[in-house]
């Protein structure tokens, strides 16, 4: 078992990772990463519901497209 430094120390290296590859700011990275925690469902933390996945996409990048949505949704899993 991880103990809560050594969870923070891994989620700090990954948020640098991520900022330094893609050129996104380091808090940006982090609130996004808290953002997408918050999509999946209680009990399963590695798993968003694709319905939730959809609106998500189609409230804030207005993807509308169910088909796109679907595609984009099987990717990310």
């Amino acid at each position: 078992m991880s103990t809560f430094d050594q969870l923070c120390k891994r989620s700090n290296a990954l948020t640098k990772a991520i900022s330094e590859d893609t050129g996104v700011n380091q808090t940006l990275v982090l609130n996004l990463y808290q953002y997408a925690r918050q999509l999946s469902a209680p009990g399963t933390p590695d798993k968003v519901d694709e319905m939730i996945f959809m609106a998500q996409l189609a409230k804030y990048f207005g993807i509308t497209s169910k088909f796109h949505l679907h595609l984009i949704y099987e990717c990310k899993s």
